[in-house]
């Protein structure tokens, strides 16, 4: 009789455990684990990379020492593991070299951004080795950390004096490739952090290095021959990062955006998730303050999921919610745990009023299937998704100027289209009185 009575009570606290919790809304970021044979809350909390505080408040559980098998507990979603609880602050892209930058600086005042990027591409701006042109960028600096701007330098490219191995046909070329010894590169970024010290606050070091016409081989003789250049990408970032801690230690350093495909061809390109685990196997953790990331949508919603069989919707690469998951839980899984993502550069093209060019169909069909409203509504909706994942730092969109700017490709995302009118972008960038 004892053992029947003890067997109903144990039934009537089970059915109240569970009631507790039907009756409960399901917090955010939890799945749902149903209690075994053996389990006990420590067990359960391992499993589930947590602790058994978190469960115990997630399921207002009373007696850490009681759960009963079949009993329903709420556990933290795999990607509730990846939070870092970051608010990310905005920024913003823009050319330097354009007509009346002061309208520029005019158009930014009215945006709800903490962040302006600038590209500076060494070959252009030091062709003669020691004689360096940086009156445009100064005078750029100058005026938007006086208007209070943070700042974020990308550095890329090499003259042909930090390349000698350079052939006649990739000097001929606008491609980029890496310099022959890393070290110089280092010395530049060294001398760009102590010349804007103070007024630029953070380095993208290079972008999308994963393609071939970022990162070539300057020993390249042709185009049939082409291909990606060997110097490791982590050999050119740890000489950075030193070179520019060394100058200014409180500017942080971040990892290249990576182009997101998904060919991994080696002439050519490396699937920019097998690429950014080389690197991390690598060590760029060591070398940097944040991962960067190149974010784009294509033709798909910021939180859409993947996959469809037309082009640009077939692979995750194509996704924009799928890649910064993934790309944390790489981060993560090499010792990144507290190490955030930087999104250096989104955004979603539109081929509507971009008059310098006509997007080829068979490769971007995606340009033309964008409307300028769908551009507005999917970087809304790609602030909000980056907010959600608590683990983004920055998101930087590309770009305001990119039409006036003359940049065919950039004009397909400026906010600023090629007839000086703003997309319904603006609206969402701007800061709301």
């Amino acid at each position: 009789m004892l053992r029947a009575a003890f067997r109903y009570l144990m039934l009537m606290l089970w059915l109240c455990a569970a009631w507790v919790v039907a009756a409960q809304e399901q917090p955010r970021n939890t799945d749902t684990y149903t209690v075994q044979a053996g389990d006990t809350l420590f067990r359960i909390a391992q499993q589930f990379n947590t602790s058994v505080d978190e469960l115990v408040r997630l399921n207002n559980i009373a007696n850490v020492n009681l759960i009963f098998v079949g009993q329903v507990l709420f556990v933290p979603s795999a990607d509730a593991a990846l939070s870092l609880d970051l608010t990310p602050e905005r920024g913003i892209g823009i050319f330097v070299n354009v007509p009346e930058f002061n309208a520029t600086l005019n158009t930014l005042s009215t945006l709800d951004i903490a962040w302006v990027r600038l590209t500076l591409n060494w070959r252009e701006i030091e062709p003669v080795r020691g004689a360096p042109d940086l009156a445009a960028y100064d005078a750029a600096i100058d005026a938007l950390h006086n208007a209070g701007y943070r700042v974020m330098l990308t550095l890329v490219g090499a003259p042909d004096w930090a390349r000698p191995s350079a052939t006649p046909f990739v000097l001929g070329l606008r491609q980029l490739t890496p310099p022959d010894n890393p070290a110089d590169f280092g010395a530049f970024a060294g001398s760009i952090a102590a010349r804007y010290k103070g007024k630029v606050q953070a380095y993208e070091i290079w972008a999308e290095q994963n393609l071939r016409r970022m990162w070539l081989d300057p020993t390249t003789v042709s185009r049939e021959t082409a291909r990606l250049a060997p110097l490791s990408y982590v050999d050119l970032l740890r000489e950075s990062y030193n070179a520019i801690k060394a100058a200014a230690p409180e500017s942080l350093v971040i990892t290249g955006g990576l182009a997101l495909t998904n060919l991994n061809s080696a002439p050519n390109s490396v699937e920019d998730r097998l690429f950014l685990r080389q690197m991390l196997e690598g060590g760029a953790l060591s070398f940097s303050d944040a991962i960067g990331v190149r974010l784009e949508g294509f033709a798909n919603a910021p939180d859409a999921t993947c996959c469809e069989a037309e082009a640009f919707k077939n692979a995750v690469n194509f996704y924009a919610g799928e890649t910064l998951r993934d790309y944390r839980r790489l981060v993560r899984d090499y010792g990144g745990s507290n190490t955030p993502l930087w999104v250096t550069r989104f955004g979603w093209g539109t081929a509507e009023n971009n008059g310098l060019a006509t997007p080829n169909m068979d490769e971007t069909p995606y340009l033309a299937q964008n409307t300028p409203q769908a551009q507005a509504d999917y970087a809304a909706r790609a602030f909000a998704l980056a907010q959600e994942t608590g683990f983004v730092a920055s998101m930087v969109y590309d770009n305001l100027n990119g039409c006036a700017a003359n940049n065919a490709q950039a004009c397909f995302y400026s906010v600023i289209d090629s007839t000086s009118q703003p997309r319904p972008l603006l609206a969402v960038l701007q800061r709301q009185n």
